[in-house]
């Protein structure tokens, strides 16, 4: 076996390598550092929360105690008259409406109204100076989207005291059936 007395010369490591390391070294030491770093801030803030929970329960004085059922006392009240507001029925619409479609030669005397869940009912009497102004205010209830149905009855020549030359008033009464979208509140 032949023994070499003559050194050789050592491979030299790329420089890349060189340079892969020391990436390497400093992404190890950042993270051992971030590491510390985020466990001293989560301890800080651990610390910080029990504080303001003590701080919470110290505060539970018996003013704020009675302050804080006062004020659920209040946003009881709100609750329940939002919860009025949403299944009011503006029963006044009712009124405009009738007088929004009311032949111009017919006066209603008496007026009854019953709400119930699917719409209401509306009971009115009055009177007119012909039956065709009569026939025209049922021919306009007829036609009425609201008006579900519509019940002449009681018609008659109206007893009273008038000149010779005045028209016999006629009396009537109707019954209207209407759709509950009448009472819905306009805002």
């Amino acid at each position: 076996m032949a023994v070499e007395i003559i050194p050789k010369s050592s491979e030299e490591t790329p420089l890349w390598a060189n340079i892969l390391l020391i990436i390497s070294i400093a992404i190890l030491l950042a993270v051992a550092l971030s590491h510390f770093v985020l466990n001293t801030y989560v301890k800080e803030a651990g610390q910080a929360i029990k504080e303001l929970d003590l701080a919470l329960v110290e505060e539970k004085t018996p003013q704020n105690l009675a302050l804080q059922k006062e004020m659920l006392g209040y946003q009881k009240k709100i609750d329940d008259f939002s919860f009025l507001l949403d299944v009011h029925k503006a029963s006044s619409n009712a009124f405009a409406y009738l007088e929004g479609i009311s032949h111009p030669r017919v006066r209603f005397s008496n007026f009854s109204l019953s709400s119930q869940a699917e719409g209401a009912v509306i009971s009115v009497s009055g009177r007119t100076d012909s039956f065709q102004s009569l026939g025209q205010q049922l021919i306009i209830f007829k036609e009425e989207q609201l008006i579900k149905d519509v019940i002449l009855s009681g018609v008659s020549f109206a007893e009273e005291k008038r000149l010779p030359d005045q028209k016999v008033p006629i009396s009537f009464s109707f019954t209207l059936s209407l759709s509950s979208e009448i009472f819905i509140p306009q805002l």
